[in-house]
């Protein structure tokens, strides 16, 4: 077999090499690197970035909402597992936590500020996951949600082609966020 194997549209079989993955861990570590400073300003940056194509997604999901696609609120097929798996799924959005526990000790005080930061976190990204949740089961019927890229989809569902770029484009530059973060920590 070969390192990477692609049928030319997009979907293959990828083999134990991806040249993206791989290109994307040098950059980190060049970061991390350059030093403590620069590894803190890029992860901030990329939260910043991260968090205004969040809210892009979830005003402009509101924009096209009907509360027509909410009924029904709990779909019967799903059910209380449906409810089970998708709180797992969304647990994974929370991840970073052990690595952001990992860097505490970067803090000026960090037995004040760590319990802090981490409500704080908590209680926010809680809050986006309902309100963005809400704006895409919104914005199209549930059984026309795409599990692989829902708002892009979603606002093309809604004739919004604009916005669906964006979203695109926000989601693919932002993804790296969480690759970074997760080396960040592994030298602590």
């Amino acid at each position: 077999g070969t390192l990477y194997e692609n049928d030319g549209a997009g979907e293959g079989e990828a083999g134990w090499f991806s040249p993206p993955a791989c290109f994307l861990s040098l950059v980190a570590v060049l970061i991390m690197l350059a030093g403590v400073r620069e590894s803190k300003s890029a992860t901030a940056a990329m939260t910043y970035l991260k968090m205004a194509v969040m809210a892009f997604m979830t005003i402009g999901g509101l924009f096209f909402f009907r509360s027509e696609n909410l009924v029904p609120f709990l779909p019967s097929q799903f059910g209380p597992a449906g409810i089970m798996r998708g709180a797992t799924s969304s647990f994974f959005g929370y991840l970073g936590f052990d690595e952001i526990c990992c860097l505490s000790g970067e803090a000026v005080n960090p037995r004040r500020d760590m319990p802090r930061a981490v409500l704080w976190t908590l209680a926010s990204v809680t809050t986006f996951y309902i309100l963005a949740s809400l704006a895409l089961t919104g914005m199209c019927p549930y059984t026309d949600i795409s599990p692989t890229s829902g708002f892009p989809d979603a606002f093309r569902y809604n004739g919004a082609h604009f916005a669906a770029h964006v979203a695109g484009v926000g989601e693919l530059l932002s993804l790296p966020a969480v690759a970074f973060v997760t080396i960040l920590a592994q030298p602590r």
